[in-house]
């Protein structure tokens, strides 16, 4: 008889691993209803592991401290900040919204892909904040509006020679507002 218990020991041991992997998929399941997978990113923010609210938390600081950099010509630079504009978190958009979006069972799979989540209203501003700051603008200052040219010849003491073009800073009104709206 003694030597059965020795033909039996691998199915222990099997049944043992079974068993440890079934209650940590389990355990894990739990965890991971409200909790972020690893490798999870909102709108360019870093939420895993993080529970609902915590990524509510990190998308509202996100929203007040955001800055759009706009780099124009010249080397000019001007930015409208999320305080300007009064850029805030969406709640229809916020954790809980991400989190549906997640499969709560299969967890095991986000640690293959990182899951990128992208909401289009995410946040929102003030609309007649952004039309404020938009409207002051250094870049759509009309005395500072330069026509764009193409090069040119021109005929000099019997030669031609080249003007070249010149780029200019006209602006695009409808299309620059419509690209700010989108990047906020």
């Amino acid at each position: 008889m003694p030597g059965n218990k020795r033909l039996h020991r691998p199915y222990y041991f099997i049944a043992f691993t079974a068993l440890l992997i079934a209650v940590f998929f389990l355990l894990s399941s739990l965890y991971f209803r409200t909790h972020f997978y690893p490798g999870t990113v909102i709108n360019g923010v870093g939420t895993a592991w993080l529970t609902e609210e915590e990524a509510d938390r990190r998308l509202a600081n996100r929203a007040a401290v955001y800055t759009l950099v706009l780099k124009e010509r010249g080397n000019v630079n001007e930015q409208i900040t999320g305080s300007e504009i009064e850029l805030k978190l969406n709640p229809l958009h916020g954790g809980s919204a991400c989190k549906d979006r997640q499969n709560r069972t299969f967890w095991i799979v986000s640690l293959l892909q990182h899951d990128s989540l992208r909401f289009e209203r995410a946040f929102t501003c003030d609309e007649s904040l952004l039309r404020n700051r938009y409207d002051k603008l250094i870049c759509r200052d009309a005395t500072k509006i330069i026509e764009p040219k193409n090069a040119s010849l021109t005929y000099e003491s019997g030669g031609y020679r080249i003007i070249g073009e010149v780029y200019g800073n006209q602006l695009n009104e409808e299309m620059l507002y419509s690209k700010i709206k989108v990047a906020v």
